[in-house]
C-alpha cells in the first residue's frame, strides 16, 4: 500500500466526519491496524478536528434548550392528540390526524354559515377549528402569534409583500406587526387557527 496516497487521498478526513460507508469504514479501521503510520495519521486528525470544533464553537442561548424540549414534548404529545390532548401547531404538524381528531366537530354537510368552534383556551393559547367560506380581511397583531394549519381547501395569504397560497397541510406562521389577509381560493377552507400570546 502507498501509505502517503492513502492519506492523501482524504479518506481518513471523510472517516472521522462520517461520510464512508460501513465497508469503507471497515476497511479504514483495517488499514490503521495494519500500519502504524495510518493509525497515528488519523488520531492527529480526530485532534484537529476536535480543536477546530472547540475553537468555533459557540453556547446557544439558554432558551434553545427550553424551545428544544417543548419540540419534543409537542411532538409527543401529537402522537396521542385528541380533543382533550392538543399539541401546539407548527410546521411539522401532521394535518390528518387533526382531521381525524376534529371529525366529529364538523358538520355533515356544508355549513350554511362560517363555523369558529374553540378547541383550547387556556396558558396564553388559544385554538380554533375554523371552517370558512370568506376571505379574511386585512389585520395586524402585536401581542399574539398566529399560525394556520390548513385541512381542507385552498387559501392565498397576503403577508405584507408576500403571498403564500396553502392547500391541505399548509402552514403558515404569522409575523408580529406585519399587515396580513387571506383570500379564498375554494368555497370553504378548514383550519386551526392558533393564537399564541406573547
Amino acid at each position: 500500500m502507498d501509505i502517503r496516497a492513502y492519506i492523501e487521498s482524504g479518506i481518513l478526513e471523510e472517516y472521522c466526519l462520517g461520510l464512508l460507508t460501513a465497508q469503507e469504514e471497515a476497511r479504514v479501521v483495517a488499514a490503521c491496524a495494519q500500519y502504524s503510520e495510518l493509525e497515528m495519521e488519523l488520531a492527529a486528525i480526530q485532534i484537529t478536528l476536535s480543536d477546530y470544533a472547540k475553537c468555533y464553537s459557540k453556547v446557544p442561548p439558554i432558551k434553545v434548550k427550553g424551545q428544544i424540549w417543548e419540540a419534543i414534548e409537542n411532538k409527543a404529545k401529537e402522537q396521542n392528540i385528541g380533543l382533550n390532548h392538543l399539541p401546539i401547531i407548527d410546521r411539522y404538524s401532521d394535518f390528518k390526524k387533526w382531521i381525524e381528531v376534529v371529525a366529529p366537530l364538523l358538520p355533515a354537510n356544508r355549513p350554511d354559515e362560517p363555523l369558529f368552534h374553540e378547541l383550547q383556551n387556556s396558558h396564553g393559547v388559544q385554538q380554533y377549528l375554523v371552517v370558512a367560506d370568506a376571505d379574511v380581511k386585512e389585520e395586524v397583531h402585536t401581542d399574539e402569534c398566529e399560525r394556520i394549519l390548513i385541512l381542507k381547501g385552498e387559501c392565498a395569504c397576503y403577508i405584507g409583500e408576500h403571498l403564500v397560497r396553502l392547500g391541505p397541510g399548509g402552514f403558515i406562521e404569522i409575523p408580529l406587526h406585519v399587515r396580513h389577509n387571506i383570500r379564498l381560493l375554494t368555497p370553504h377552507v378548514t383550519a386551526i387557527l392558533q393564537r399564541i400570546a406573547v
